[in-house]
Protein backbone atom coordinates (compact mmCIF):
# COMPACT_ATOMS: atom_id res chain seq x y z
CA UNK A 1 0.00 0.00 0.00
CA UNK A 2 1.45 3.37 -1.04
CA UNK A 3 -0.62 5.90 0.90
CA UNK A 4 -3.22 5.90 3.66
CA UNK A 5 -5.39 9.02 3.40
CA UNK A 6 -6.82 9.99 6.78
CA UNK A 7 -9.84 12.27 7.21
CA UNK A 8 -11.60 13.25 10.44
CA UNK A 9 -15.35 13.82 10.35
CA UNK A 10 -17.23 15.89 12.89
CA UNK A 11 -20.65 16.85 11.54
CA UNK A 12 -19.19 17.44 8.07
CA UNK A 13 -20.46 14.36 6.27
CA UNK A 14 -21.23 16.02 2.93
CA UNK A 15 -17.90 17.83 2.90
CA UNK A 16 -16.10 14.54 3.54
CA UNK A 17 -18.01 12.84 0.72
CA UNK A 18 -17.06 15.67 -1.65
CA UNK A 19 -13.44 15.28 -0.57
CA UNK A 20 -13.52 11.50 -1.10
CA UNK A 21 -15.04 11.92 -4.56
CA UNK A 22 -12.25 14.31 -5.56
CA UNK A 23 -9.63 11.85 -4.31
CA UNK A 24 -10.98 9.07 -6.51
CA UNK A 25 -11.33 11.42 -9.48
CA UNK A 26 -7.78 12.78 -9.26
CA UNK A 27 -5.77 9.85 -7.85
CA UNK A 28 -5.42 7.07 -10.42
CA UNK A 29 -1.80 5.94 -10.22
CA UNK A 30 -1.41 5.08 -6.55
CA UNK A 31 -2.40 2.15 -4.40
CA UNK A 32 -4.23 3.98 -1.60
CA UNK A 33 -6.84 3.61 1.08
CA UNK A 34 -9.07 6.18 2.77
CA UNK A 35 -9.66 6.00 6.51
CA UNK A 36 -12.38 8.17 8.03
CA UNK A 37 -12.69 8.59 11.78
CA UNK A 38 -16.04 9.92 12.94
CA UNK A 39 -15.74 12.02 16.10
CA UNK A 40 -19.23 11.20 17.43
CA UNK A 41 -21.13 13.14 14.75
CA UNK A 42 -24.90 13.41 14.53
CA UNK A 43 -24.87 12.34 10.88
CA UNK A 44 -22.58 9.61 9.60
CA UNK A 45 -24.80 7.00 7.88
CA UNK A 46 -23.61 7.73 4.34
CA UNK A 47 -19.98 7.44 5.39
CA UNK A 48 -20.59 4.34 7.46
CA UNK A 49 -22.09 2.60 4.43
CA UNK A 50 -19.51 3.81 1.90
CA UNK A 51 -17.52 0.74 0.85
CA UNK A 52 -14.75 2.91 -0.61
CA UNK A 53 -13.44 3.76 2.85
CA UNK A 54 -12.46 2.29 6.19
CA UNK A 55 -14.87 3.82 8.67
CA UNK A 56 -14.00 4.11 12.37
CA UNK A 57 -16.72 5.32 14.73
CA UNK A 58 -15.63 6.99 17.95
CA UNK A 59 -18.07 7.19 20.85
CA UNK A 60 -16.75 10.65 21.76
CA UNK A 61 -15.12 13.64 20.12
CA UNK A 62 -11.42 12.78 20.35
CA UNK A 63 -10.21 16.00 18.80
CA UNK A 64 -8.07 16.31 15.68
CA UNK A 65 -4.73 14.90 16.80
CA UNK A 66 -5.99 11.95 18.83
CA UNK A 67 -8.45 10.91 16.10
CA UNK A 68 -5.66 10.99 13.51
CA UNK A 69 -3.49 8.85 15.77
CA UNK A 70 -6.33 6.33 16.01
CA UNK A 71 -6.62 6.13 12.22
CA UNK A 72 -2.85 5.78 11.84
CA UNK A 73 -2.96 2.57 13.90
CA UNK A 74 -5.14 0.98 11.22
CA UNK A 75 -3.23 2.46 8.27
CA UNK A 76 -1.46 0.06 5.91
CA UNK A 77 0.23 2.65 3.69
CA UNK A 78 3.93 3.44 3.77
CA UNK A 79 2.91 7.09 3.83
CA UNK A 80 0.16 8.87 5.74
CA UNK A 81 -1.70 11.82 4.24
CA UNK A 82 -3.70 13.81 6.79
CA UNK A 83 -6.38 15.68 4.86
CA UNK A 84 -8.99 18.09 6.19
CA UNK A 85 -12.64 17.23 5.54
CA UNK A 86 -13.22 20.63 3.90
CA UNK A 87 -10.76 20.04 1.05
CA UNK A 88 -11.10 19.17 -2.63
CA UNK A 89 -8.23 18.05 -4.85
CA UNK A 90 -7.70 20.25 -7.90
CA UNK A 91 -5.24 17.87 -9.54
CA UNK A 92 -3.33 14.67 -8.80
CA UNK A 93 -2.11 16.37 -5.62
CA UNK A 94 -1.51 13.19 -3.62
CA UNK A 95 0.46 11.55 -6.42
CA UNK A 96 2.67 14.63 -6.70
CA UNK A 97 3.45 14.58 -2.97
CA UNK A 98 4.12 10.84 -3.08
CA UNK A 99 6.38 11.15 -6.13
CA UNK A 100 8.38 13.91 -4.45
CA UNK A 101 8.90 11.87 -1.28
CA UNK A 102 10.06 8.92 -3.41
CA UNK A 103 12.49 11.07 -5.43
CA UNK A 104 16.19 11.83 -4.71
CA UNK A 105 15.14 15.44 -3.94
CA UNK A 106 13.43 14.32 -0.74
CA UNK A 107 16.66 13.57 1.10
CA UNK A 108 16.15 14.37 4.79
CA UNK A 109 12.58 15.60 4.18
CA UNK A 110 10.20 14.69 6.98
CA UNK A 111 6.94 16.31 5.89
CA UNK A 112 5.56 17.87 2.74
CA UNK A 113 2.32 19.53 1.68
CA UNK A 114 0.83 21.35 -1.29
CA UNK A 115 -0.47 24.79 -2.20
CA UNK A 116 -3.94 25.59 -0.88
CA UNK A 117 -6.63 27.68 -2.57
CA UNK A 118 -9.83 29.16 -1.18
CA UNK A 119 -13.34 28.63 -2.52
CA UNK A 120 -12.76 31.30 -5.18
CA UNK A 121 -9.53 29.52 -6.23
CA UNK A 122 -7.41 32.34 -4.84
CA UNK A 123 -4.12 31.52 -3.05
CA UNK A 124 -4.68 30.60 0.60
CA UNK A 125 -2.52 30.09 3.68
CA UNK A 126 -0.51 26.93 2.94
CA UNK A 127 2.45 27.10 5.35
CA UNK A 128 4.48 29.36 7.63
CA UNK A 129 8.06 30.45 7.24
CA UNK A 130 8.47 30.95 11.00
CA UNK A 131 7.58 28.81 13.97
CA UNK A 132 5.65 30.61 16.74
CA UNK A 133 8.02 32.69 18.84
CA UNK A 134 9.07 36.28 19.53
CA UNK A 135 9.53 37.30 15.88
CA UNK A 136 6.27 35.55 14.99
CA UNK A 137 4.39 37.54 17.65
CA UNK A 138 6.07 40.82 16.68
CA UNK A 139 5.10 40.17 13.06
CA UNK A 140 1.40 40.24 13.97
CA UNK A 141 1.77 43.09 16.46
CA UNK A 142 3.29 45.37 13.80
CA UNK A 143 1.12 44.00 10.95
CA UNK A 144 4.26 42.62 9.35
CA UNK A 145 6.54 45.69 9.51
CA UNK A 146 9.51 45.44 9.07
CA UNK A 147 9.43 41.66 8.68
CA UNK A 148 7.17 41.77 5.61
CA UNK A 149 10.15 42.82 3.52
CA UNK A 150 11.72 39.37 3.94
CA UNK A 151 8.69 37.28 4.97
CA UNK A 152 6.58 37.74 1.87
CA UNK A 153 4.28 34.81 1.35
CA UNK A 154 2.41 31.90 2.89
CA UNK A 155 1.79 30.56 -0.61
CA UNK A 156 4.48 29.23 -2.91
CA UNK A 157 4.60 31.10 -6.22
CA UNK A 158 8.11 29.98 -7.18
CA UNK A 159 7.02 26.82 -8.98
CA UNK A 160 9.71 24.92 -7.06
CA UNK A 161 9.80 22.97 -3.78
CA UNK A 162 10.26 25.40 -0.90
CA UNK A 163 11.59 24.71 2.59
CA UNK A 164 9.25 26.12 5.24
CA UNK A 165 8.79 25.98 9.01
CA UNK A 166 5.55 24.05 9.02
CA UNK A 167 2.74 22.87 6.78
CA UNK A 168 -0.88 23.54 7.68
CA UNK A 169 -2.78 20.56 9.02
CA UNK A 170 -5.14 20.66 6.03
CA UNK A 171 -2.78 18.55 3.90
CA UNK A 172 0.14 16.96 5.72
CA UNK A 173 2.10 14.12 4.07
CA UNK A 174 4.55 12.02 6.14
CA UNK A 175 5.99 8.52 6.16
CA UNK A 176 4.30 6.18 8.60
CA UNK A 177 7.71 5.15 9.92
CA UNK A 178 8.60 8.72 10.92
CA UNK A 179 5.12 9.39 12.29
CA UNK A 180 5.42 6.36 14.55
CA UNK A 181 8.97 7.35 15.52
CA UNK A 182 7.73 10.63 17.05
CA UNK A 183 4.63 8.86 18.46
CA UNK A 184 2.23 10.77 16.23
CA UNK A 185 0.35 13.91 17.15
CA UNK A 186 0.48 15.05 20.76
CA UNK A 187 -3.03 14.15 21.94
CA UNK A 188 -3.06 17.10 24.35
CA UNK A 189 -3.71 19.38 21.36
CA UNK A 190 -7.46 18.96 20.89
CA UNK A 191 -7.51 21.33 17.93
CA UNK A 192 -5.01 23.85 16.51
CA UNK A 193 -1.21 23.76 16.78
CA UNK A 194 -1.10 19.95 16.49
CA UNK A 195 0.51 20.20 13.04
CA UNK A 196 2.79 23.02 14.24
CA UNK A 197 3.89 20.86 17.15
CA UNK A 198 4.48 17.82 14.92
CA UNK A 199 6.50 19.82 12.39
CA UNK A 200 8.53 21.47 15.16
CA UNK A 201 9.32 18.10 16.74
CA UNK A 202 10.40 16.64 13.40
CA UNK A 203 12.39 19.77 12.53
CA UNK A 204 14.25 19.46 15.85
CA UNK A 205 15.29 15.95 14.76
CA UNK A 206 16.99 17.45 11.71
CA UNK A 207 14.33 16.83 9.07
CA UNK A 208 13.18 19.40 6.52
CA UNK A 209 9.59 20.52 5.89
CA UNK A 210 8.81 21.18 2.21
CA UNK A 211 5.98 22.82 0.26
CA UNK A 212 5.28 21.34 -3.19
CA UNK A 213 3.46 24.03 -5.24
CA UNK A 214 2.40 21.71 -8.05
CA UNK A 215 0.18 19.85 -5.57
CA UNK A 216 -3.02 21.93 -5.56
CA UNK A 217 -5.92 21.60 -3.14
CA UNK A 218 -8.97 23.73 -2.35
CA UNK A 219 -9.39 24.38 1.37
CA UNK A 220 -12.85 25.63 2.30
CA UNK A 221 -11.37 27.09 5.46
CA UNK A 222 -13.79 27.40 8.34
CA UNK A 223 -16.57 25.34 6.76
CA UNK A 224 -15.78 22.40 9.03
CA UNK A 225 -15.74 24.39 12.27
CA UNK A 226 -18.02 27.40 12.61
CA UNK A 227 -18.30 28.25 16.33
CA UNK A 228 -16.17 31.40 16.57
CA UNK A 229 -15.78 31.70 20.36
CA UNK A 230 -15.11 27.99 20.79
CA UNK A 231 -12.51 28.21 18.04
CA UNK A 232 -10.76 31.16 19.68
CA UNK A 233 -10.71 29.41 23.06
CA UNK A 234 -9.24 26.21 21.61
CA UNK A 235 -6.67 28.22 19.66
CA UNK A 236 -5.52 30.06 22.78
CA UNK A 237 -5.31 26.86 24.84
CA UNK A 238 -3.29 25.08 22.15
CA UNK A 239 -1.02 28.08 21.66
CA UNK A 240 -0.28 28.17 25.38
CA UNK A 241 0.44 24.42 25.41
CA UNK A 242 2.82 24.73 22.45
CA UNK A 243 4.89 27.47 24.11
CA UNK A 244 5.00 25.74 27.48
CA UNK A 245 6.01 22.44 25.86
CA UNK A 246 8.88 23.75 23.76
CA UNK A 247 10.21 26.91 25.42
CA UNK A 248 11.30 28.24 28.81
CA UNK A 249 8.89 30.00 31.15
CA UNK A 250 10.65 33.32 30.54
CA UNK A 251 10.35 32.98 26.77
CA UNK A 252 6.70 31.93 27.07
CA UNK A 253 5.75 34.87 29.28
CA UNK A 254 7.55 37.34 27.02
CA UNK A 255 5.72 36.00 23.94
CA UNK A 256 2.47 36.09 25.89
CA UNK A 257 3.06 39.72 26.82
CA UNK A 258 3.48 40.61 23.13
CA UNK A 259 0.32 38.66 22.26
CA UNK A 260 -1.61 40.38 25.07
CA UNK A 261 -0.41 43.80 23.91
CA UNK A 262 -1.39 42.85 20.36
CA UNK A 263 -4.95 42.05 21.51
CA UNK A 264 -5.16 45.18 23.67
CA UNK A 265 -4.08 47.58 20.91
CA UNK A 266 -6.65 46.10 18.54
CA UNK A 267 -9.43 46.36 21.14
CA UNK A 268 -8.61 50.05 21.61
CA UNK A 269 -8.36 50.65 17.85
CA UNK A 270 -11.64 48.94 16.96
CA UNK A 271 -13.41 50.71 19.85
CA UNK A 272 -12.25 54.09 18.55
CA UNK A 273 -13.22 53.46 14.93
CA UNK A 274 -16.48 51.72 15.86
CA UNK A 275 -15.86 48.27 14.36
CA UNK A 276 -18.18 46.36 16.71
CA UNK A 277 -17.70 42.91 15.16
CA UNK A 278 -13.90 43.10 15.31
CA UNK A 279 -14.11 44.64 18.79
CA UNK A 280 -16.07 41.60 19.99
CA UNK A 281 -13.57 39.17 18.46
CA UNK A 282 -10.47 40.82 19.89
CA UNK A 283 -12.22 41.60 23.16
CA UNK A 284 -12.93 37.90 23.60
CA UNK A 285 -9.30 37.07 22.81
CA UNK A 286 -8.24 39.55 25.47
CA UNK A 287 -10.62 38.02 28.02
CA UNK A 288 -9.05 34.59 27.50
CA UNK A 289 -5.94 35.81 29.33
CA UNK A 290 -7.97 36.08 32.53
CA UNK A 291 -9.73 32.70 32.33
Amino acid sequence: MDVSIIIINYNTEQLVLNCINSIYQKTTKLNFEIIVVDNDSEQFNLLQNDNRIKFIKSSSNLGFGKANNLAAKYAQGRYLFFLNPDTILLNNAIELLYNFMESPNSQNVGICGGNLYNEQLQPSHSYRILFPGIIYELFFLTKGFPFKFFIKEHFNKTGKPLEVAYITGADLFISKELFNKVKGFDKRFFMYFEETDLCYTIHQLGYRIINIPQSQIVHLEGKSFKLKKTREKLYYQSRRLFFKKHFSHTYYYFCNFIYFFNCLTRVILFFIIGKKHLLQIWGYKLCLFFK
